[in-house]
């Protein structure tokens, strides 16, 4: 078992560096191998960037598995649990200040519901403002204060591409998805049950999930398998399938590209 941390309303973990510019605060959090952060909450929103290393963030019954690159926006008093991999885990997190919390909030983007963000233009932006902190010179506080309203504007936008308009028959395709990721699905099924054709599928669910069918599907499946690795005995076969793979070889492949790692190496938590 890895060390516990009891429940409480607290700052970020780990925090080894720490700098405010431009009014944002911008901490490293380096979580030891095997820590578990039972159910907790922080005292501001924040945007968490995985450095190196993978974490699984659980809020309720939504369960996050973070690799390097991904970013998790984290809500002010949402709570939620941690745990770590083996080889622990690096964490660039940034928090806003309260005024640009009430200017994006004034565009409908609340920061209220965690979200997992990865491989897009907010967690890529993300990336560029570490890069900044990492060395700054004078030019440092504009350019972090800049990429934070980039962050903004990318938040504002993907949120009004989510939410304007959004049709009865996406929802559903997405429903029917998080609810039956681990069966054979394939485009022109879920545009059938839909009634519109593949390419009209295609086109609005990329613009309006920011994401195409077959990545989501995908991520689906993998946070699914990652969820069983951790807390199940299953074999890694049993796991393949239940979450939609063809095959062991196949399910493997896919988690080392995203992770990193093979699924073995996850379970045992090394990496």
């Amino acid at each position: 078992m890895g060390r516990s941390i009891e429940e409480r309303r607290t700052e970020h973990t780990g925090v080894v560096e720490k700098r405010v510019m431009a009014d944002v605060a911008l901490s490293i959090s380096q979580l030891p191998p095997q820590l578990e952060l039972a159910r907790h909450r922080h005292r501001s929103a924040a945007l968490g960037l995985v450095l190196r290393g993978a974490n699984t963030q659980t809020f309720g019954r939504t369960t996050f598995t973070c690799p390097p690159g991904a970013l998790v926006v984290l809500p002010a008093d949402e709570p939620h649990t941690d745990q770590m991999a083996e080889g622990g885990a690096s964490v660039f997190v940034i928090q806003p200040s309260q005024a640009w919390i009430e200017d994006v909030r004034e565009h409908g983007v609340n920061l209220e519901k965690p979200e997992l963000l990865a491989h897009d233009r907010v967690s890529a932006l993300a990336a560029q403002m570490y890069r900044e902190s990492r060395r700054p010179d004078a030019a440092s506080p504009l350019c972090i204060q800049a990429l934070l309203y980039e962050i903004g504007a990318s938040l504002i936008r993907r949120g009004e591409t989510v939410s304007a308009n959004d049709p009865a028959w996406l929802s559903l395709v997405r429903a029917r998805i998080d609810d039956t990721y681990g069966e054979k699905l394939c485009l022109a099924d879920l545009a059938r049950e839909a009634g519109v054709h593949s390419v009209h599928l295609s086109r609005t669910f990329r613009e309006h999930y920011g994401t195409t069918v077959g990545q989501y599907l995908r991520r689906r499946r993998m946070e699914a398998a990652a969820q069983a690795l951790r807390s199940s005995n299953a074999s890694l076969v049993d796991i393949a399938l239940d979450a939609g793979f063809t095959s062991q070889s196949h399910f493997c492949a896919a988690f080392r590209r995203l992770m990193g790692c093979t699924p073995g190496q996850y379970r045992r938590g090394v990496c």
